[in-house]
């Protein structure tokens, strides 16, 4: 799987538990790395799917990236058994 090279492209990521790797992977390229031939201005929304909020992996860490990139990353918790 590999990340769209169009640094205003939309990109809707849908997963549940252990399926956020490779798109945890995604994220971190687009807000937290630093590449002088890549920067990301377009849109990220990630889905994330479990059955009980204590499954919700790196939950503060996504949450600390759409703090810092509110225009372009959208999150959503989709808790199945709460």
């Amino acid at each position: 799987m590999l990340m769209p090279k169009d640094p205003n492209a939309t990109i809707i990521m849908l997963a549940t538990g252990t399926g956020i790797a490779p798109f945890r992977s995604f994220l971190w390229k687009m807000f937290f790395e630093k590449h002088d031939d890549y920067k990301f201005n377009g849109l990220a929304w990630l889905f994330l799917g479990v059955p009980t909020s204590s499954l919700l992996l790196y939950k503060e860490e996504f949450e600390k990236m759409r703090e810092k990139a509110p225009d372009n990353f959208r999150l959503d918790f989709a808790v199945s058994r709460e």
